[in-house]
């Protein structure tokens, strides 16, 4: 307990690693989800080219504007003056009805109806995109039905020939099929390592230790940072959930008792990365720099089968990597810690790992300044030369 009481003096006394550890945490927090307030983009800006002036066509404008997806803003006659809308950010897509559009439909006959989004924005592209495709499509449906009935078909047998295989969909576990709720879980995990990694990076290197007193050291350094994520967890799954309405599925115990060898994971790779940085500036580049490389390597914004093999090996030497995947499942999808247990023996492996670097790290320390068994663990040198 002496190593925790000097942890958390050191850290008290160090406004930078404090205002990080504390103010970080929940600053990103409470701010990251707010973008994504509204999960869904809605009535989106669309122009509309009509080429036809048919019934037809206009009543495939009206589909489109009654989508949620969609808005029209205009009905233009000249593609240049819509493209120029587009181009503007006036509107976000585009929908091009050719000419002989009702007549070639009604014959029958296969033609083109173009369809545009503005793909800088992605997700303003799908969700553009997606109300276009139903709107193109009910009409359709409602075209092949009306020739099908002039033909004779039985109206029994219409709904069958329409949809064959109709598909229900259900959200299981993203109700609103938002992306906050997608992303915001997996992002708040990030957090918590980042900016641990980065407060004890700025709080520099802990006094050496007596050689026969390392283990104990390490575990009780580390025992601090590990409180602080677990009242940081509680927070976010009391706190921010509840907040932004985010869904929540699992047992807390069971997120508890997972996320407890990422939190010593954490706090010991914090340890391993402070002892090989020359100066607590280097620390803060170095660990504002790896951020991004981290939310890639995790897995969830990025496809794990489409990652080169090298780089999905070392994305399992980052605790997040595994935490992230066992947060999800468990606080999003209501899983055991048993369904977890492959991520969570990972977070474990990592533990150990760690601990043995920090020892051997610590040993060395130890040795070059030649403390003996019974000497005073102090350090007199600034972190900066230490």
């Amino acid at each position: 307990m002496t190593a925790a009481r000097d942890e958390w003096r050191r850290l008290a006394t160090d406004v930078g690693a404090l205002l990080v550890l504390l103010g970080g945490v929940l600053f990103y927090a409470l701010f990251y989800p707010t973008p994504y307030l509204h999960q869904v983009a809605r009535d989106l800006p669309l122009v509309v080219v009509d080429g036809d002036r048919s019934a037809l066509s206009r009543q495939l404008i009206r589909m489109a504007d009654a989508s949620d997806q969609l808005q029209v803003m205009a009905v233009l006659t000249e593609r240049g003056e819509a493209e120029r809308w587009l181009r503007d950010g006036r509107a976000h897509a585009l929908l091009v009805v050719p000419r002989e559009f009702e007549r070639k439909a009604l014959r029958g006959e296969a033609q083109t109806v173009g369809a545009y989004g503005n793909v800088a924005y992605f997700l303003v592209y799908s969700q553009a995109a997606e109300g276009l495709s139903q709107a193109i499509g009910s009409l359709n449906a409602g075209v092949v039905m009306q020739r099908l009935q002039l033909q004779g078909a039985p109206a029994s047998s219409l709904m069958a020939q329409r949809d064959p295989l109709p598909l229900i969909p259900r959200p299981l576990f993203n109700p609103g099929n938002g992306y906050g709720n997608y992303v915001v879980p997996a992002v708040l995990v990030l957090i918590l390592q980042q900016t641990m990694l980065i407060g004890i990076g700025l709080l520099g290197r802990a006094p050496i230790a007596a050689r026969d007193a390392i283990v104990a050291d390490i575990a009780g350094r580390s025992l601090v940072y590990v409180l602080l994520q677990t009242a940081y967890l509680l927070f976010f799954l009391g706190v921010v959930y509840g907040l932004y309405g985010f869904p929540r599925h699992g047992a807390w115990w069971t997120l508890l008792v997972f996320m407890l060898p990422f939190q010593f994971a954490v706090a010991l790779l914090g340890r391993v990365l402070v002892n090989i940085f020359p100066t607590r500036e280097f620390a803060l580049q170095a660990l504002l720099f790896t951020s991004m490389p981290a939310v890639f390597l995790s897995g969830f914004s990025w496809p794990r089968e489409a990652m080169p093999a090298p780089l999905w090996w070392l994305s399992h030497c980052l605790p997040s990597t595994p935490a992230i995947d066992g947060f999800v499942r468990i606080n999003q999808m209501g899983a055991s810690l048993q369904q977890a247990g492959h991520a969570w023996a990972l977070l474990w492996a990592q533990v150990l790992v760690f601990a043995a670097i920090v020892a051997w790290q610590e040993s060395r320390r130890s040795a070059r300044e030649g403390l003996s068994g019974g000497d005073s663990a102090l350090s007199v040198l600034p972190d900066s030369l230490n």
